[in-house]
């Protein structure tokens, strides 16, 4: 496959032609092609493509068939030298940020230095997930438990996420910080005016709030709030959101349920927002007012499943069935029970019963 000689009449070309051999991961002949740019024309543009070239060479090599260690860590060090050489320009933007946290994570012995990196890059994107991926891979553990973290169902054991709705497009950072600490006693520092994002620590944690203005994609809102059999509401307001926040919690270092505790108490706080409609989370969309309700059970040192956890009811011919959704973030496989002759309102406290025992013991 030949390559454009770069010129200033066809730069555009010539970076349309490199992407094409990125995406057919012939990353060595973007690498080639990137050398042969003038010194004249080479700029952010030019660094931070060669960069993720290079990056991607190291991780992933030449049509995904893997690279040699040494010539991966080679690269991957130009890789962070170009990167640094274009810091000014690049380091509040989401994309330098990434290929930053990739170098460190990816160099040896360097994984902690990745992290102010990621989390910048969360901040100012924080629906990329693979951000908190990072994130979650650098935090550094007193012991290797990435067999305890793999996924089963396709959600992430200890991936607590949440979406509140928006009937409007704003949120108060300044009064979600003041009714966190009032009800919570969580203190974080107080938000920048022009920030649609706040990320902080508590304890061995890291939590993330973010404004996202415009609705969930794909119309999820709209096919979970019909889970939601005690709410007749849910699908009407789920349809009307016009924004949302985004809410994460992650952390190797506290235990699951610190960290659930932790995610529900944000949550709950985030229902205080005036424009805050519904709660999307666990296979369902919540109304706020349940949430909040069903979170004070923290206050008696009690489990906050119906937080954490959805029990979904149907009738058979034979009776009734009920199901849990949300077990796997916590490592545990989801329950069900099949047509029993019992009422609908016993078999759930059979089921919660059962969860609770489970995530307790």
């Amino acid at each position: 496959m030949t390559t454009l000689v770069f010129s200033y009449a066809t730069q555009e070309s010539f970076y349309q032609h490199i992407e094409k051999l990125n995406d057919r991961d012939a990353f060595s002949l973007c690498i080639q092609a990137l050398d042969e740019v003038p010194l004249t024309y080479r700029d952010y543009r030019w660094a931070y493509t060669l960069a993720r070239a290079l990056q991607n060479y190291a991780i992933l090599g030449d049509r995904q068939e893997g690279c040699a260690h040494k010539n991966a860590q080679e690269a991957l060090l130009r890789a962070k030298s170009l990167l640094e050489s274009v810091k000014e320009q690049g380091k509040d933007k989401a994309e330098w940020n990434m290929r930053m946290a990739y170098a460190y994570q990816y160099l040896d012995g360097q994984k902690e230095k990745a992290l102010p990196y990621a989390k910048r890059w969360a901040q100012l994107d924080p629906e990329d997930r693979d951000a908190f991926a990072v994130i979650e891979d650098c935090t550094p553990t007193q012991k290797d438990d990435s067999a305890e973290e793999t996924t089963r169902t396709g959600n992430p054991k200890g991936a607590f996420l949440a979406f509140c709705l928006l009937s409007k497009g704003q949120w108060d950072k300044k009064q979600f910080a003041r009714d966190l600490e009032k009800e919570w006693g969580i203190t974080i520092q107080e938000p920048e005016e022009d920030d649609n994002t706040i990320v902080f620590d508590v304890g061995d944690m890291m939590a993330a709030v973010s404004l996202m203005a415009y609705p969930i994609p794909d119309g999820e809102a709209e096919e979970l709030a019909k889970n939601n059999y005690m709410w007749p509401q849910a699908c009407a307001v789920a349809q009307e959101h016009c924004a949302h926040l985004l809410v994460t919690v992650f952390g190797k270092e506290a235990s699951l349920i610190d960290r659930g505790l932790l995610f529900t108490k944000l949550v709950a706080t985030c229902c205080q927002q005036q424009y805050v409609t519904g709660v999307c989370t666990s296979g369902v969309v919540f109304e706020p007012r349940f949430y909040r309700a069903t979170a004070t059970m923290i206050h008696d040192d009690l489990l906050p499943i119906y937080n954490w956890i959805w029990f979904g009811l149907y009738r058979t011919r034979k009776g009734f069935s009920a199901y849990t959704y949300g077990m796997d973030i916590f490592g545990k496989s989801e329950m069900e029970v099949l047509d029993t002759d019992t009422d609908p309102e016993t078999l759930q406290g059979f089921l919660s019963s059962l969860v609770v025992y489970v995530l307790s013991e």
